[in-house]
């Protein structure tokens, strides 16, 4: 294969390009996760704020995206900490990846949604 393509500039017949953008994949990954968490925070927030069945209303008004979606944002902002390990010895870890390794470790977690409910009634379970 010749390297007389304009605008390239090869290393070993591999454009340079392409050995400047590896990283940007994986780090695009890693950004798409810390903003899914901050979305979530930003929903359960928004949710605690809402009365007995006016969440999904709530939703609908206000996110183009589906309750599915804001389920899982919130679900791994719920479990920052489990995912925020998972990152230190993975090289990548996408939202899919995410929901992936919650659901592996289903068992061993705490049962976030109770305590959502405690909250929201005001309970002293806090």
């Amino acid at each position: 294969m010749a390297n007389n393509q304009p605008g390239l500039t090869f290393d070993h017949g591999i454009p340079l390009e392409i050995l400047d953008s590896q990283p940007y994949p994986e780090q695009a990954a890693g950004k798409a996760l810390d903003h899914a968490m901050q979305c979530g925070d930003l929903f359960t927030e928004a949710k605690s704020t809402c009365k007995n069945g006016e969440w999904q209303g709530w939703l609908n008004e206000h996110f183009d995206g589906s309750s599915r979606t804001a389920r899982v944002y919130m679900r791994v902002a719920d479990n920052r900490e489990l995912i925020e390990a998972k990152r230190q010895s993975s090289a990548i870890l996408s939202i899919d990846g995410a929901v992936k390794l919650l659901a592996a470790s289903k068992s061993n977690l705490p049962d976030f949604s109770l305590q959502r409910i405690y909250i929201a009634e005001g309970s002293p379970g806090r």
